[in-house]
This record gives structure tokens, sequence and C-alpha cells, in this order.
């Protein structure tokens, strides 16, 4: 493998224009809503994985899914 392709989804009701990135996360509003990932192995990109609070995979241990 030597790429992977990362997404993440985030929501936050400040706006991350005008605050930054910073105010952005550290507001109480902020939540990760979706990670996903797909990586090179096998021929090209394979399946997209995703991972997000309604519906938390098996990988992730539950205190991390809210």
């Amino acid at each position: 493998m030597k790429e992977t392709l990362i997404d993440i989804e985030t929501y936050s009701e400040v706006d991350i224009g005008k605050c930054g990135l910073y105010r952005y996360a550290a507001d109480t509003s902020f939540e990760i809503l979706l990670v996903a990932w797909a990586t090179d192995e096998g021929d090209g990109f394979g399946e997209t994985r995703c991972a997000d609070r309604m519906n938390c995979w098996r990988h992730f241990k539950p205190a991390m899914c809210g």
C-alpha cells in the first residue's frame, strides 16, 4: 500500500471561513460526522470504506462513536 485517501466530514455552528480552523473545531457544536477512506491495495483504488456516528463499524471502539 502506497497511498490512502481520507475524507473527514465535520459540522460546527462556527463559520470556518470567518473564524478559522481553531475556533471552528474548538466550538462545543463541533462534531465529526463521517470518515471515509480508500487505499490503493490491489488494482488501483478499491472500495471506499466509511464510518459514521449512526452506524459504527466494528473496527472502532464504541466510546469513539458517541
